[in-house]
């Protein structure tokens, strides 16, 4: 990081004591950061180590009112763009474990809170931060994953991103074992205030990311698969609150962990388009389907009427718990492509 750069010469001039020159380089920066962020996709990737620049040095300084939106900028910046260099990499690092901490306070104010006076801006600001969270997690991960393809020089790089990373895994997931250990406690309440669903989505994005995070490295995947069966309850309340709209398809591939109830509710969202639901004609060749695979259903289908809205959702549950069987889903997923 150059101290001669124009995002550092700016800088340095924002924090003059002169009020002149204080001002003049604000409102230079905030017009940088209003161009970079509506940069074409062309120079995106030159974007973004500006961004960095500009938040490196607002960053030292505790409590700049310029850092926050400059982070914020960079984070939209690497929603759209591709950054590979190791050196600018490591550098997130920092604000990496910054918003991690960021989130385990939020995180810990939802334990702390009343569920019955639950403040909405709580709930948001837990979003706001996982979001952005996540696009640097996305980063860091991206660039251990490439660890293989990375220069020898480089690869120290890549261990103490690797250790930035573990240890942040492990502290989220202790403070989301702690969160989800309250859910069954408190699911009532939230249901009647209403916010039973706004809670277990973004419970259910952290945990997916921290998912995600914990395929690097083996011991990481034990720990995350063993919180997950400690809390096989409180995961089933959150999945009751899935919609079609929601990021559920990753918890499909920790089949041990999800209730047999929980799983057939996300089978029956992602096999069959909801307008398909009450359509009887779509039912007829599954109940001929079925003769190969269950004797007794076909049996229990074949004179039912299966125009009824009701036996079409008996028929339906069936098919989608014959479907989670690992020992027919082969032949299940080819059928449904005839």
């Amino acid at each position: 990081m150059s101290s001669y750069s124009v995002p550092a010469t700016l800088v340095m001039l924002y924090r003059s004591a002169i009020p002149e020159h204080k001002a003049y380089a604000y409102a230079l920066i905030v017009f940088s950061m209003e161009k970079i962020s509506n940069c074409p996709n062309v120079s995106v990737d030159r974007c973004i180590h500006l961004a960095l620049e500009f938040c490196a040095w607002l960053s030292t300084v505790h409590g700049d009112p310029l850092y926050q939106p400059w982070r914020a900028t960079l984070k939209q910046l690497l929603e759209r763009g591709n950054l590979s260099d190791l050196r600018s990499i490591f550098q997130i690092r920092h604000w990496f474990i910054e918003m991690a901490n960021t989130l385990s306070l939020l995180l810990s104010k939802m334990q702390e809170s009343n569920p019955n006076s639950y403040p909405i801006p709580l709930i948001e600001s837990l979003k706001f931060c996982f979001r952005e969270f996540q696009v640097f997690s996305c980063v860091l991960r991206n660039a251990i994953c490439g660890i293989d393809n990375a220069k020898e020089k480089d690869k120290s790089i890549v261990d103490l991103l690797s250790t930035g990373i573990k240890g942040v895994f492990s502290y989220l997931l202790n403070k989301m074992e702690n969160n989800l250990r309250l859910i069954p406690e408190t699911a009532r309440i939230f249901e009647t205030s209403g916010w039973l669903h706004s809670v277990s989505i973004v419970y259910l994005d952290i945990l997916k990311e921290l998912n995600s995070i914990s395929q690097l490295w083996e011991n990481e995947q034990k720990q995350f698969q063993h919180v997950l069966m400690n809390q096989q309850i409180s995961l089933q309340l959150i999945l009751e609150k899935t919609t079609r709209k929601d990021d559920y398809h990753w918890l499909l591939k920790h089949n041990d962990v999800i209730d047999s109830k929980s799983r057939m509710h996300l089978v029956t969202m992602m096999m069959i388009p909801e307008e398909k639901l009450l359509d009887a004609e779509f039912y007829k060749p599954l109940i001929h389907w079925s003769r190969f695979l269950d004797e007794e259903l076909y049996e229990s289908l074949k004179n039912n009427n299966i125009t009824s809205p009701k036996n079409c959702r008996i028929g339906y549950t069936s098919y989608a718990k014959l479907y989670s069987n690992r020992k027919i889903s082969s032949f299940w997923r080819a059928q449904m492509i005839l």
